[in-house]
Formats: structure tokens, C-alpha cells, sequence
């Protein structure tokens, strides 16, 4: 495996790891944002980007 596909799949766990934790702890996206004062768009964005 290149060190390329290893730096993607360990982004793409991460992401998926902040997704369950911010579930677990019952928060929706939009709720995330508003509590981060951030535009709802860019929780996904920067979810999406790790």
C-alpha cells in the first residue's frame, strides 16, 4: 500500500469517527454548526475533507 492510500483511508477514518462521536452525543450537523458558530455547510466540508 502507498503511503498516499494509507494518508486517504486514515482521513476518511477520522471522519467517520467525528461523525459517530458527534451522533453518539446526539447533536445533528446543523446543531454542531450552531453550536460551533459555524455556516452548517462548512461542518460537512471539513468532515469531508480529513
Amino acid at each position: 500500500m502507498s503511503s498516499s492510500s494509507s494518508v486517504r483511508q486514515a482521513r476518511q477514518a477520522l471522519g467517520q469517527r467525528l461523525r459517530e462521536i458527534r451522533k453518539d452525543s446526539g447533536l445533528t450537523a446543523r446543531a454542531l454548526a450552531a453550536l460551533a458558530g459555524w455556516h452548517e455547510s462548512k461542518c460537512s466540508a471539513t468532515r469531508q475533507r480529513i
